[in-house]
């Protein structure tokens, strides 16, 4: 798990910019939802029922500003988090994520994505 007193203080460095996207270089690049990022600290501190929650959010918010390769991003960090639950229905979701990220990251040309979702089906679920 690491060391989880880092990663408690990068969600709290991160905690008041829930809901919103993070905009660097003066608005060149959007890398995603702030709430993604909480989700993978959540998931690599080991509280999976709070990364869920965030990972909804995040995908709410991409989606909502149309864009389709930031959800595509949220959907694949989503399915690495359920994968590390080893539950079967995690898993059956987890395969669902990749399924829908890769259909829309084919679409958009996303090579390094798609790369990513094909190590992480043939790692499939694996214990934390």
């Amino acid at each position: 798990m690491g060391d989880t007193h880092l990663l408690d203080q990068l969600a709290t460095a991160l905690a008041p910019y829930t809901g919103q996207l993070i905009v660097a270089g003066w608005g060149f690049g959007c890398l995603g939802a702030t709430d993604r990022y909480l989700a993978m600290l959540a998931a690599a501190g080991g509280r999976l029922s709070d990364a869920e929650r965030y990972f909804e959010s995040a995908l709410v918010l991409e989606q909502s500003v149309d864009s389709a390769p930031l959800a595509t991003r949220t959907r694949v960090s989503h399915a690495r988090a359920l994968l590390t639950s080893g539950v079967a229905d995690d898993v059956r979701r987890a395969t669902q994520q990749l399924e829908t990220a890769a259909i829309t990251a084919r679409r958009l040309g996303m090579a390094s994505v798609l790369q990513e979702i094909e190590t992480l089906r043939i790692t499939g679920p694996h214990d934390k």
